[in-house]
């Protein structure tokens, strides 16, 4: 069972958006939980598996602050934050937020939501082996931002580490959860969570890294990231 908490100091979008994933749950169990306060939230120990957040409240954005809390206490839960203004949204990625619904909330919006949030929750626990110098490596999927060549070898880039292997790319991507990853350019797989932005045909990771999408990857890579992102 998945357990999500709403905390949003308007009932109404509260009853409103439980009313939604109630009917999402025909596909999905879930456990829905809520919160009217920043300090209800703060005070309870439970860590959930998908968080829908506001980010404003009485007229800041104290919702932004709070994730950065909950990540500081070790929460892994996925936030969507809510925001009537699309220019609030960017500020949600300081909190490593998995994405935002502007207000007021659609149901196909919602279903891409939690459709793309279930998927990473699966991915969490998806572990590949890599064959590296040292030997066998087991690697979280989830922990993977990308993977390049240089020269003739791969190299898996995690928050912590980097692994080298001799492995082909086709061989290191057919062992990646399907629809986490994707082809930026020739010889680049990045994990989509780790992609912040794309326009005018350059993809932006978080870590602030730009890159061209290649020109043979590009209907490829709009599907996959389209898909995630919900559109």
């Amino acid at each position: 069972m998945i357990t999500v908490c709403i905390c949003d100091d308007e009932p109404a979008l509260r009853r409103e958006l439980r009313n939604m994933l109630q009917q999402y749950s025909v596909h999905q169990e879930l456990e829905l939980f809520e919160s009217s306060t920043i300090q209800e939230l703060l005070g309870n120990t439970s860590d959930y598996d998908v968080l829908f957040l506001d980010i404003r409240f009485d007229g800041e954005d104290a919702g932004v602050e709070a994730a950065k809390q909950l990540r500081k206490k070790g929460s892994e839960a996925i936030i969507v934050f809510l925001t009537s203004l699309s220019q609030y949204a960017p500020n949600g990625y300081e909190a490593d937020a998995f994405r935002y619904l502007l207000k007021p909330i659609q149901m196909d919006m919602l279903t891409a939501t939690m459709d793309a949030a279930i998927s990473k929750l699966e991915a969490k626990h998806f572990r590949l082996s890599v064959i590296s110098d040292s030997g066998t490596v087991i690697i979280e999927a989830a922990d993977i931002s990308r993977i390049e060549s240089l020269a003739r070898r791969r190299v898996i880039h995690t928050e912590n580490q980097k692994i080298e292997t001799w492995e082909t790319m086709a061989e290191l991507y057919a062992k990646l959860p399907k629809g986490r990853f994707v082809y930026i350019q020739k010889g680049y797989v990045s994990n989509l969570d780790f992609i912040g932005q794309v326009k005018n045909n350059i993809v932006t990771l978080k870590n602030g890294e730009q890159l061209a999408l290649g020109r043979s990857y590009k209907d490829a890579f709009f599907v996959a990231y389209n898909r995630y992102v919900g559109d």
